[in-house]
């Protein structure tokens, strides 16, 4: 049986900055995911960058 530990997210939000700090990362971390997708799409149809905005 597996057992996690409770945690507190006021907690961890304090920690983090606070809810602008951890909404600005949540944000960074999307964009980051964002361009890694494209940049999976564009290998997958043999496109450069430059290519693929024309």
């Amino acid at each position: 049986m597996t057992t996690f530990k409770k945690w507190n997210r006021a907690k961890h939000v304090e920690q983090a900055g606070g809810e602008e700090a951890l909404a600005e990362t949540r944000h960074l971390v999307d964009e980051s995911i964002d361009a890694r997708q494209l940049a999976q799409r564009r290998e997958s149809a043999a496109l450069t960058q430059n290519e693929s905005l024309s």
